[in-house]
């Protein structure tokens, strides 16, 4: 297992998926589970999940939240950091052999998150199946 637990796999993705991050990001276990730790924006409200009823609903909500994330992930490449990531990996990846090794490692993650989010998404399935009854 690559994580401690889905909030600390949440937490990294995040860092790394993003160009900034609040640096007081990060997770706690609390009886047993874990939770994400992340300034709230006082702005912001959560969407009320008890007022979806039918799976049409829950398909145009998660269509909205992946939109708004591709969204931030696009704008977190054009934004500008600290480090600019390009020019690092540029210059640490100039032997083939190095570029081979990295290759091989962004495959081995991305498989491995494929696989995650398969299951994150089986998980939300089996809620609303068990949780809402279509009618």
């Amino acid at each position: 297992m690559q994580f401690a637990n889905d909030a600390a796999r949440a937490v990294e993705a995040q860092r790394h998926l993003t160009s900034y991050v609040d640096p007081f990001t990060g997770w706690i276990t609390l009886d047993g589970q874990a939770f994400v730790v992340r300034q709230r924006s006082p702005w912001k409200s959560s969407p009320d999940l008890d007022e979806l009823k039918e799976p049409a609903e829950f398909i145009t909500f998660m269509e909205q939240v992946a939109i708004a994330t591709a969204t931030s992930h696009a704008r977190g490449t054009l934004a500008k950091s600290p480090g600019q990531f390009k020019h690092v990996i540029a210059s640490v990846l100039s032997h083939w052999t190095d570029r081979t090794i990295w290759g091989k490692a962004v495959a081995e993650v991305a498989n491995d998150y494929r696989k995650q989010v398969l299951l994150d998404f089986a998980c939300f399935r089996d809620y609303v199946d068990k949780n809402y009854t279509c009618r």
